[in-house]
């Protein structure tokens, strides 16, 4: 229900993967120009086969991103943020290349304090995997704070998979409110 749907602006998926989201927004927003940008290139090439009218990018961490400032109005990032290594460098790229008045819509693994609590006394290593892939973890505060210090404000946030409070997943639907 947070996917925007018949915008005609542009649309940035950022870790847009193989571009099976991208091409669901695509079908919700035929006039809309959807963007994809991800860091691997074999990635990309099956998003381009996915979503043929896509325009697509290859980007490296903590490099600009080349897409104009203030030129896009929606982002999604699906289960992208706690693989990054420079949050910095990510929140304010989105901050940059967002419109005022631009929505993200993020979405992360969910880390409550029950869940939490539950996984340090069941099973600490098999979430907390040193060399598994993800490298960052977010609570709502800490998400909503790193979207608040970059001028967005949050419209909904909510979980998913599983039950409260063990969830799998969480969102937040953010609205940039100055030009930062």
């Amino acid at each position: 229900p947070f996917l925007p749907e018949n915008l005609s602006g542009k649309i940035l998926d950022f870790g847009c993967g193989r571009g099976e989201v991208l091409s669901e927004i695509a079908i919700l927003n035929p006039s809309a120009k959807v963007l994809g940008i991800d860091i691997s290139q074999t990635a990309l090439k099956l998003a381009k086969k996915n979503v043929p009218m896509g325009k697509f990018m290859e980007i490296s961490e903590s490099n600009r991103i080349p897409i104009e400032s203030s030129s896009i109005d929606f982002i999604i990032a699906n289960d992208v943020i706690e693989h990054v290594y420079d949050t910095e460098w990510m929140f304010n790229e989105f901050s940059r290349m967002l419109k005022k008045d631009g929505l993200i819509l993020i979405s992360t693994p969910y880390c409550g304090f029950i869940k939490n609590l539950l996984i340090s006394l069941i099973g600490f290593e098999l979430v907390y995997d040193p060399f598994g892939p993800h490298i960052r973890y977010y609570t709502r505060k800490s998400l909503e704070n790193c979207l608040n210090l970059i001028g967005f404000r949050t419209l909904h946030f909510g979980v998913f998979g599983r039950f409260y409070p063990l969830s799998k997943g969480m969102f937040v639907l953010a609205k940039k409110m100055e030009n930062k």
